[in-house]
């Protein structure tokens, strides 16, 4: 099984961010915590969820007694809360509701156009200070806005989340991240099973005796990419978890590379999209 990692780029840390993760987006209540859980048994390390989700409480109980430094825990402030109390109050309140005295990695969920960018970042900042987070990042953030982030920030950015699948690859804010030393995890990893159709995923998925699914999220491994699927089936964890098995030679990564489909399934539609998503900010 592979087993490689993320190195954290916080000066004072040697954590390290597992390229699998768990996510939890709309996982609720009882099914929450059984899915968590069954992740953790299957070999999951890493955890995401965020106050926007509302089952942090739920997520701290299917984490149960196991031990919190095998853990990575990520959890993101609301654009509706990017003033400086407001995202010191979050993430104490995740830190109650998750049952830790530390965030790994705490990330700003979307950007706000009201909001005062660098009051964020030393807010953040401030929280690494106090031991309550120990990486900060962002998501959904255009390549413009990331450099803005970048230049502002007093302490390293150390991760982007983003929608980035097979029909939506990312190159250019990829690009920009490997530069800065910025880890990037994927949402939406698996294009909302939108994308297996596609002629290249079936056939080499086939040839490998792998599934669709399996088969996109080896593709974002092969480029360093953390993944975080979501799944309400205890056996789909496993198959996904499995997809680090699938062993891409170069050519089979370069027809990938080369599907050319640019489908964005993640809409920001309450927002100004140019501060979101490299299309609109070009």
């Amino acid at each position: 099984m592979m087993t490689d990692s993320l190195q954290s780029k916080a000066a004072d840390s040697t954590l390290e961010m597992p390229l699998f993760g768990f996510g939890t987006w709309r996982l609720k209540g009882k099914e929450c915590t059984e899915l968590v859980a069954a992740a953790i048994d299957v070999g999951y390390r890493h955890i995401d969820t965020a106050e926007l989700y509302g089952n942090q409480p739920e997520v701290a109980r299917g984490i149960g007694s196991f031990p919190r430094e095998q853990l990575y825990i990520t959890s993101k402030v609301p654009y509706q809360s990017l003033e400086p109390q407001a995202i010191v109050a979050t993430c104490e309140k995740a830190l109650r509701e998750l049952n830790t005295d530390y965030l790994d990695l705490f990330l700003v969920h979307w950007p706000s156009d009201t909001m005062c960018l660098r009051s964020v970042l030393e807010t953040l900042a401030n929280l690494i200070a106090q031991n309550k987070v120990r990486q900060i990042g962002v998501s959904n953030f255009s390549t413009p806005l990331l450099r803005k982030t970048i230049e502002k920030s007093p302490v390293p950015i150390s991760n982007i989340q983003i929608e980035c699948h097979l029909h939506l690859p990312q190159e250019r804010l990829r690009a920009e991240c490997k530069k800065h030393g910025i880890s990037v995890t994927a949402y939406a990893p698996l294009g909302r099973a939108n994308i297996f159709e596609t002629p290249e995923i079936k056939e080499i998925a086939s040839r490998h005796s792998c599934t669709p699914a399996q088969l996109a999220l080896a593709w974002l491994l092969f480029h360093g990419v953390a993944v975080i699927p979501k799944t309400a089936s205890a056996p789909r964890l496993i198959e996904n978890y499995k997809a680090q098995d699938v062993a891409l030679s170069e050519e089979d990564v370069a027809r990938l590379d080369g599907i050319g489909i640019q489908q964005r399934f993640v809409k920001a539609d309450w927002l100004d999209n140019a501060l979101c998503f490299d299309e609109f900010a070009l």
